[in-house]
């Protein structure tokens, strides 16, 4: 998959296999859209990975763009505390 990172100050950066390959939303929705466009019976998941210490409003609003950009399979990455 693909991860979609947002860190605390709100910079974000989008990566494949720990590789940058976008660090703004706009290129990373452009990216993200190529990817999924070239394989839309199997679209390229894509993970959200926020940093804790980010309001919960700023991932509301990255999904809403993914989702007028018409993103496919989008979803949050979680850590388990123990």
């Amino acid at each position: 998959p693909l991860e979609l990172v947002i860190r605390a100050d709100g910079r974000l950066s989008l990566r494949d296999g720990g590789k940058e390959i976008a660090n703004d939303l706009p290129a990373a929705i452009a990216a993200i859209t190529e990817r999924q466009k070239a394989n839309p019976q199997a679209p390229t998941p894509v993970v959200i990975a926020a940093d804790k210490d980010l309001k919960y409003d700023a991932v509301v609003k990255v999904m809403d763009q993914l989702q007028r950009a018409d993103v496919k399979r989008v979803g949050l990455a979680v850590r388990v505390v123990k």
